[in-house]
């Protein structure tokens, strides 16, 4: 009984706790102001191209290849060599512990 007790003080004190934010919050109009930017400028690809990985992946040197032949965006060129890095990875850790048993 003591344990379920302590369990449901606990339960609500959390619960209590959560509602109040941790910082302060201001009321200030939101910009609609927009910025203007020069398009030539380089762009930073950062985000997951999952096409460029499945190639890279699975068919190798050859889906990096094919992400160069189609003119695909430098995040597909990218994704497909790590990919293919991935690949060679798991390749190289399943022969070393195909090797040790």
């Amino acid at each position: 009984m003591k344990k379920l007790l302590f369990l449901l003080v606990m339960l609500f004190s959390i619960t209590s706790m959560t509602t109040y934010a941790s910082f302060p919050v201001q009321d200030h109009e939101i910009s609609t102001e927009q910025t203007s930017y020069d398009v030539s400028e380089k762009q930073d690809y950062t985000g997951f191209h999952f096409g460029g990985f499945a190639l890279g992946f699975f068919l190798g040197i050859l889906g990096v290849g094919i992400a160069y032949w189609t003119g695909g965006s430098d995040d597909m060129k990218k994704w497909a060599w790590i990919g293919m890095g991935c690949w060679g990875a798991l390749y190289l850790s399943l022969i070393i512990a195909s090797a040790g048993a």
